[in-house]
């Protein structure tokens, strides 16, 4: 039977289904999920993300994915690997500026480390050690065709499945396989609420559709 492994860019697949689908979708199911792209029980859903962090005492966004994390982290078949959020404080320029408005304002600008070198890793590594017959990986992050691409030339079956609305051009040009994400996928694949989790079970946040 052939053993196939999933990567998934949290964080881009949440900002892309936010963006496709209006904010549906959150509550996602990651091993329905992963079954539903491979059209087979996969053997490892491999989740890659970074912790929300709270800006200007609006913990809401960090609330509600911690309590999608805690029913993440209890499925048998999903690894959680994450990364780090930063806020740091940049100088902008503003596209239109009004009148009584600095050009070149600070603003708190939310960035993300570490998890696309993880997934990386992760791929290579598994690629490498002989860990899986296929490989599907959720992501529109051009920085990882060059791992993605080595998998590939190892003989390793590979498909690249974007979330957004066009693939990012260095996977268009790299001649990989690659589809777009269904919505479908993603509507099909929601956990039930409540979720269960080895706490009890856990309900979806009331601001979630």
């Amino acid at each position: 039977m052939s053993r196939v492994n999933v990567y998934i860019d949290g964080l881009n697949l949440y900002h892309d289904v936010v963006r496709r689908m209006d904010g549906r979708g959150k509550w996602l199911d990651l091993e329905a999920f992963g079954d539903g792209l491979a059209g087979a029980s996969v053997s490892r859903v491999h989740y890659f993300t970074s912790r929300v962090k709270t800006i200007r005492g609006n913990a809401g966004p960090a609330n509600r994915q911690q309590t999608y994390l805690r029913v993440v982290e209890n499925m048998a078949r999903v690894k959680v690997t994450y990364g780090v959020m930063t806020i740091d404080k940049v100088r902008r320029y503003l596209a239109k500026p009004l009148p009584w408005e600095r050009k070149f304002p600070r603003v708190l600008n939310p960035s993300e480390k570490g998890s696309d070198v993880a997934l990386a890793v992760q791929l290579l590594t598994d690629a490498h050690g002989g860990g899986f017959d296929r490989a599907i990986v959720v992501t529109n992050d051009s920085d990882l065709a060059p791992a993605i691409r080595g998998v590939a030339e190892l003989g390793t079956t590979i498909l690249i499945v974007y979330p957004a609305a066009s693939p990012a051009g260095a996977f268009v040009r790299s001649g990989l396989e690659l589809v777009q994400l269904p919505i479908e996928d993603v509507l099909l694949a929601q956990l039930p609420d409540p979720a269960p989790s080895r706490s009890g079970t856990i309900r979806k946040p009331s601001e979630w559709p």
